[in-house]
């Protein structure tokens, strides 16, 4: 497993791109992972390193602003922007047919993805993505906010308040914050709270063709109110928006077996 940079156009601009791959069976389709606002690529590395992923190609991308991928002041950091960087990266390596998990902000960018690219996805495993207004309960806190007063009290409070805590996700959403630009995160909650105050979201969710999950923290559990099919649910018990972090021996339980039934 390795990290590595590409140069990806985005609307005629060239960004660097910075990418978390590990390497598998070139005849396997590719496992595509995008994370959420309070992290970065490496989210995925405990997933990327269980045995059951030991024949997928794996490449987890950081989104543009975030990680280790470039900080640019002109990128509009809309939804829409980093799905088109997405796509660049999914071009430019020539990847066919792919699965795709995604977190948070990676879920929307996945039911995006998804929806767009329908004829390549064999399956989509939906990690909280937003999809309405309620789930946006941190972005929403920014929305409203003049910018300095995100950047001298509210952002560098969350980053404080992280380095306490004693919750399981805690160290990687502090390492997350620690790579990712303070405007990129401002401009990207109020995306978010765009997106999900609207049902485009929920619907297009609902309504896709490939095979689907809808992964949730059971101290979450008020998210499912816009899943329309509950037989795509997967509770994680004693777990929270994290759950690949608070509960990790079911998760990877779940897309195990959720990658099987395929």
């Amino acid at each position: 497993m390795e990290s590595m940079k590409i140069k990806v156009d985005v609307q005629g601009t060239p960004l660097e791109v910075s990418l978390l791959v590990k390497p598998g069976d070139p005849k396997n389709p590719t496992f595509l992972a995008l994370h959420g606002l309070q992290s970065s690529k490496e989210l995925y590395q405990g997933l990327f390193e269980q045995a059951f992923m030991a024949d997928f190609p794996c490449m987890a991308i950081d989104f543009i602003g975030f990680g280790e991928s470039e900080k640019s002041e002109d990128f509009p950091y809309e939804i829409n922007d980093q799905l088109d960087m997405v796509v660049g990266v999914i071009e430019r390596l020539k990847i066919d047919k792919f699965h795709i998990i995604g977190h948070s902000l990676g879920g929307m960018v996945g039911t995006l993805l998804a929806q767009d690219y329908f004829r390549k996805v064999l399956s989509f495993s939906n990690l909280e993505g937003n999809l309405i207004l309620e789930d946006s309960e941190k972005s929403a806190q920014i929305v409203g906010m003049m910018y300095g007063d995100f950047v001298q009290d509210y952002f560098p409070e969350l980053k404080k308040n992280l380095k306490k805590s004693k919750e399981p996700s805690a160290e990687m959403r502090s390492q997350g914050l620690g790579k990712v630009a303070e405007f990129a995160f401002y401009e990207t909650a109020q995306s978010i709270m765009e997106w999900t105050g609207k049902d485009d979201l929920k619907n297009t969710f609902n309504g896709l063709r490939c095979p689907k999950i809808f992964v949730c923290g059971d101290e979450n559990e008020a998210k499912l109110k816009s899943i329309e099919d509950p037989s795509i649910v997967r509770m994680i018990p004693d777990s929270g928006h994290f759950m690949m972090l608070d509960n990790p021996k079911i998760f990877y339980k779940v897309i195990k077996q959720f990658l099987e039934e395929l």
